[in-house]
Formats: structure tokens, C-alpha cells, sequence
């Protein structure tokens, strides 16, 4: 199954809340279409994933152009999950995690995720928790 966005990046405002629990990696994509970056959090919310592949986010026309899949500013945790070809022109290829914390948790993958400058997959200035490290650049 694929998830593709068409409108923009899902924001997940104030003190807003999202879970998304797929059903695996393998199997629930959910792209940014090379157009848009997926998830942007703000201060007070936050976003949980676990068993899905996020790619083709592109942060290129955000007002930051950091975080190619997903610009946190809040909580992030993600578990078992897939980052693949996303891009930041800034930071952060797939995350940029500007404020707040950022948890990476077993069985994730960062794979061809791309920036123009600093770090190519993973940026955080702030609280970044690996629980099992699964970057692999192609």
C-alpha cells in the first residue's frame, strides 16, 4: 500500500498527537512524491511511527529546507521503520530535529537520503536517543 501526498506535508500542530503503526516496512509506504517533505512537528506535538517506509520527501520548497521526510521541532519517535531517497537542500536529509527530542529506535534504516549541506541523513541539535543504529548510505 502507498500513501502518497499530493497537498503538502501533514502538519501535526500545538499540542497535537499522531501514531502511525503500519504493517510493516515492507509493506506501507508513505511518500512525499520528490515534492514535499512529509511530517513537520511543532513545539508541543507529537508523532510516532513505527513499520512504515517514509521516501521522497523533498524539503527543497519548505521555508527551512531541513528534514527531507519529517522537521521536528517536538517528540519523534520511530521504530522499525524505512527512510529512503529523501532530500534537504539545509540539514538533515530524511529527520532534522530543530528542538525537542528524537528517538530512534531498533529495526530503522536511513538509506539514500541526500542534503546539500551538514549531515546526510540525521540532524538533531537537541535530544537524539539510538536505541540500535541502521544507517546505511548508499
Amino acid at each position: 500500500r502507498i500513501i502518497n501526498l499530493e497537498g503538502g506535508e501533514i502538519a501535526i500542530a500545538g499540542t497535537g498527537s499522531l501514531t502511525i503503526n503500519g504493517t510493516g516496512s515492507s509493506i506501507l509506504d508513505i511518500t512525499g512524491s520528490a515534492i514535499s517533505r512529509i511530517f513537520v512537528i511543532d513545539p508541543s506535538a507529537t508523532l510516532n511511527i513505527s513499520g512504515v517506509r517514509l521516501r521522497h520527501g523533498n524539503a527543497a520548497g519548505s521555508s527551512t529546507g531541513n528534514g527531507g521526510c519529517i522537521q521536528n521541532f517536538g517528540k519523534l519517535t520511530v521504530t522499525s521503520s524505512i527512510f529512503l531517497a529523501c532530500y534537504a537542500p539545509n540539514a538533515g536529509g530524511a529527520i532534522h530535529s530543530g528542538g525537542g527530542s528524537a528517538e530512534l529506535r531498533v529495526g530503522y534504516r536511513l538509506r539514500e537520503n541526500t542534503r546539500a549541506t551538514r549531515s546526510p541523513a540525521a540532524d538533531n541539535r537537541f535530544l537524539l536517543r539510538v536505541f540500535r543504529w541502521g544507517l546505511q548510505q548508499a
